[in-house]
């Protein structure tokens, strides 16, 4: 079967809407709580459009050749429909980590995947959805566009093109934002631990320097200082060859415990921490991205993603501890009122 020009649009934008509606619900409970899933604003996923619109049409050369008994043709008929869309699945993996410097999604951890893009299981699932979508789904969707007048469904599909232009322009311009900001909070990250262990050295050797005027009894908080030095400077230059900023939120921690006595002799870092500030505060409205693929990676930026799953760590912990504590006040008043 052969298609028009417009009945390829209505298709492509049809199977961008299915996907929005099962991937949503699907990452939605996954997180549980809403996420508006798409790579766009809209509720469109061009990949699905795309994948499924090929299937579609070369089906149509395929289905010819599928003389074999009707199981076999089945299995034909799946195992195509998986290769078609895995390779969709990988090179838009692979473009969009190439000009974002982000993988939106990652399989790393499952079975038999290839570098992380696409991976068998989900490529059986693609397979057996797409069958589905071909052999059950696609006939009503091309007989409800046929059921619209012409002109109404015209009119539709030039102002649904519209907005996906609009929102694809504005999305790549985000995109490229976000990426350059990533860049800079890079270089200033790098700019920050070198600061912060430099100043770490300057401030070891000036309590060093003091041993012969501290008194017996601030012996223990010079030690104590100096561990505390020690540790945090193993731990931030341990992290610098792998790129990564693990170990920066316990040592900001341990920084505003020492600025408060030692603000004269921090003013690089405090500079270098402004800087650093103020590239977060302007990622900050731009992170629909990372909430609609709350697993997505970057290999080039990856102290982002860490410091983002620490930060959600700690909260997931301060409310635990926030909890037990709750808990255990009742448990006392219960007890006391018993007394």
């Amino acid at each position: 079967m052969s298609y028009t020009f417009i009945e390829i649009t209505w298709m492509f934008l049809a199977y961008a809407l299915i996907g929005w509606l099962w991937e949503t619900p699907y990452v939605s409970i996954k997180e549980k709580k809403y996420v508006n899933r798409g790579f766009l604003r809209g509720p469109l996923i061009p990949i699905y459009g795309f994948a499924a619109t090929t299937v579609m049409l070369s089906m149509s050369f395929i289905e010819p050749l599928l003389v074999y008994p009707p199981a076999v043709n089945v299995l034909i008929s799946m195992f195509y429909i998986a290769v078609v869309a895995s390779i969709w699945e990988y090179v838009t993996s692979f473009a969009m980590e190439s000009l974002f410097k982000t993988r939106w999604w990652d399989y790393s951890e499952r079975k038999f995947n290839l570098k992380g893009r696409i991976a068998l299981d989900i490529s059986v699932f693609w397979g057996l959805g797409g069958f589905i979508l071909w052999r059950f789904v696609n006939v009503h969707i091309m007989n409800f566009y046929h059921f619209i007048p012409t002109l109404y469904a015209n009119i539709f599909l030039s102002i649904s093109y519209l907005l996906i232009c609009v929102d694809g322009i504005t999305t790549v311009i985000e995109l490229v934002s976000v990426r350059n900001l990533e860049l800079k909070l890079q270089d200033a990250s790098e700019e920050l631990i070198t600061a912060f262990v430099e100043k770490m050295d300057t401030l070891s050797d000036n309590i060093e320097g003091l041993t012969d005027s501290i008194s017996t009894n601030l012996e223990e908080q010079k030690q104590s200082l100096l561990e505390k030095f020690s540790d945090a400077k193993s731990v931030i230059k341990g992290k610098i060859p792998y790129r990564r900023i693990e170990g920066f939120s316990p040592f900001s921690e341990f920084l505003d415990e020492m600025l408060e006595s030692l603000k004269s002799k921090a003013n690089e870092a405090e500079t270098s921490l402004s800087k650093f500030s103020d590239m977060l505060m302007r990622l900050k409205g731009k992170t629909r991205f990372f909430q609609k693929y709350p697993e997505a990676r970057t290999r080039q930026f990856e102290k982002l993603y860490l410091t983002r799953m620490h930060l959600l760590d700690k909260k997931k912990a301060n409310a635990s501890a926030d909890k037990k504590g709750i808990d255990r006040l009742l448990s006392d008043k219960t007890t006391k009122i018993n007394k």
